[in-house]
């Protein structure tokens, strides 16, 4: 496991969520408590959500990102590439949008 990114082989087991704020925000807080508290916050079905967490459903999924990733030399997110040039930004959509713009 990724000492940088703790429980990432647990966090991708909210992966419906949208917006991954609630793992981001509390990076140190990623054990499989916290997680269904973090899924009930935002509304997921937490028997499914429980099911998922328990047979690891998105593992190979997000191992093979991880691994993408690592191929890549992306370190963190979000990262993107345009055009095969690396984007590393914040998580603003204007920005993202400019750099888009940039590429036409």
């Amino acid at each position: 496991m990724d000492q940088g990114r703790p429980r990432c082989d647990q966090a991708p087991d909210v992966q419906s969520c949208e917006d991954d704020s609630c793992t981001v925000e509390h990076q140190q807080a990623l054990d499989d408590a916290h997680l269904r508290q973090y899924a009930g916050q935002i509304g997921l079905d937490l028997q499914r959500f429980n099911d998922n967490l328990a047979q690891h459903t998105y593992l190979e999924r997000v191992r093979q990102d991880l691994e993408g990733a690592a191929h890549s030399d992306v370190h963190g997110t979000p990262t993107f590439f345009i055009d095969g040039e690396r984007f590393e930004g914040g998580a603003r959509a204007s920005d993202l949008y400019r750099e888009l713009l940039r590429h036409l």
